[in-house]
């Protein structure tokens, strides 16, 4: 389970300067360590569990179970090679995944951005 559990870590840590402030969305095909990252007491774990837990402390996170077959992002070395045509649909659903993710705060910036058109008018307005 640490093995599992480790990359997970290790991967909150590298990225700490993006996710800190962000609830982050962990998915995983190992479906032990929902439990482990969500519900479990520190003292139901072992030590090397409890440090890792309480490293993760630090972010604002959800781990979510998803079967291996069907994370989208998964690592390549780890799966047998694809058919062209199912790895043409993975690519898509990869795009649409991200595509999803990012419409929301690609509008929410535009929102700002006239916002602040706005505001910056008014006050040219306002000292002229």
């Amino acid at each position: 389970m640490e093995k599992e559990a480790l990359p997970v870590v290790w991967g909150c840590a590298k990225f700490q300067e993006y996710i800190v402030g962000l609830t982050v969305n962990i998915e995983t095909d190992h479906k032990a360590l929902v439990p482990i990252f969500l519900h479990k007491a520190l003292d139901a774990l072992s030590s090397r569990l409890q440090r890792m837990k309480l490293k993760m402390m630090i972010y604002s996170y959800q781990v979510l179970y998803i079967p291996g077959k069907d994370l989208v992002i998964a690592d390549a070395l780890s799966r047998s090679p694809i058919e062209e045509r199912q790895e043409k649909e993975l690519t898509r659903n990869w795009l649409q995944s991200i595509f999803k993710w990012l419409l929301p705060l690609v509008q929410q910036l535009i929102k700002d951005c006239q916002k602040f058109a706005k505001l910056s008018k008014r006050m040219k307005f306002a000292f002229s």
